[in-house]
């Protein structure tokens, strides 16, 4: 199943699911890894390295992976746009370093509005914002050895490239914070190196998906690992940790036992 249909799917389960409350856990196992990830050759889970846990997901160093998660996978409300979101982050591990060294990012896809003033993207998707490490403020990604990436100021803060409305990448490109001082709107004229002036209203509708991925382009011997994906919004904070666990079930759930009592968590499984 494609990554968009994935991602349809797992918006119309939105009411099958109980959201986390308040902060949690989620264990992504090896079970999951069918229903996550897409590719011609999917990431691997793995006891070699952890951020968290004992475990990791790997990219297979073959060609593009990609994993992705709905708002009710996170536990959000399905009505939660981008400046609800408080902070994003996601650590990787690689033996490569410098600018240029390929890595995991991140990329938020929109629900699609159906009007052209407010997507700007395939027929399935509306917005798709991507946040690359690459183009970080204060970048600093040591080889071997894990490095955090996040929406929060500070070392490898994380900046929003739309590539259907701008180039492909360039620093100094807007902040989760400037997304939120302007209600979602970015004047991209104002960034001179992004190579347009249009006036976008990043905020038009929900999220559709959350989507950690690998470069279709560099794919090819990247075999860098993912963990510790990390969503907070609406007073909901969400971990996945990515863990090489082959236990039965999709997705367990490790509670901050005693704050929330008894957590219940649907997984929608695609074939």
């Amino acid at each position: 199943m494609t990554l968009q249909h994935r991602l349809l799917a797992s918006t119309l389960a939105l009411f099958l699911t109980t959201s986390l409350a308040q902060a949690a856990t989620v264990v992504v196992t090896d079970a999951a890894t069918k229903a996550l990830v897409t590719g011609t050759a999917p990431a691997v889970p793995t006891f070699d390295e952890a951020k968290i846990g004992t475990g990791s997901w790997q990219a297979n160093g073959v060609a593009k992976s990609s994993i992705s998660f709905s708002l009710a996978d996170l536990g959000l409300s399905p009505t939660t746009t981008i400046t609800d979101i408080s902070s994003m982050s996601f650590s990787t591990l690689k033996s490569t370093t410098g600018g240029s060294a390929p890595d995991w990012y991140l990329t938020v896809y929109t629900v699609p509005t159906f009007n052209p003033i407010s997507d700007n993207g395939a027929a399935w998707y509306g917005v798709r914002m991507t946040w690359e490490g690459l183009y970080a403020n204060n970048f600093s990604n040591p080889a071997n050895q894990w490095n955090t990436f996040s929406t929060d100021p500070g070392t490898n803060q994380l900046t929003m490239i739309d590539s259907n409305t701008t180039n492909f990448g360039f620093y100094g490109a807007p902040t989760l914070q400037t997304l939120q001082a302007n209600s979602g709107v970015i004047n991209w004229s104002t960034y001179p190196t992004s190579s347009s002036v249009a006036t976008f209203d990043y905020n038009e509708s929900p999220i559709l998906g959350f989507v950690l991925e690998t470069g279709s382009g560099w794919a090819n011997g990247f075999d860098g690992y993912l963990d510790e994906f990390t969503v907070t919004a609406g007073g909901v904070s969400t971990t996945i940790n990515f863990e090489r666990v082959p236990e039965p079930g999709s997705i367990a759930l490790v509670g901050l036992a005693g704050l929330f009592g008894t957590a219940v968590y649907l997984r929608r499984r695609w074939a």
